[in-house]
């Protein structure tokens, strides 16, 4: 498996919250399987997801869209997400864009 790809975990339920762990390159490729993911999560009635992002090695706009398309799709349903640990990438890209508050604790 090459490093740069996207890689999602099982998600597991922690105090009622679903979280997944990212690993890869959150870009263009890898905001397709992330979004599928996320909408399956909302159809099985998961609706609060923290997602661990430690691990995330480089996250571009179609990553950053992902992340703000789930989220939108995450409140309509009543729920929320939020980004727990994150990567270097991750927090420089939400600090440029003003995004931090939004997804991070």
């Amino acid at each position: 498996m090459r490093p740069n790809v996207l890689v999602l975990s099982v998600p597991a339920l922690v105090d009622g919250v679903w979280v997944v762990a990212v690993s890869g390159e959150m870009d263009l490729a890898g905001s397709v399987p992330f979004s599928t993911l996320v909408a399956q999560m909302v159809d099985a009635g998961s609706v609060d997801v923290e997602f661990d992002l430690e691990a995330v090695s480089f996250i571009d706009s179609s990553g950053l869209r992902a992340l703000i398309h789930a989220s939108d799709r995450l409140a309509e349903a009543g729920g929320s997400l939020t980004i727990g640990e994150h990567s270097r990438a991750v927090r420089t890209l939400l600090d440029i864009t003003g995004l931090t508050d939004r997804f991070c604790r």
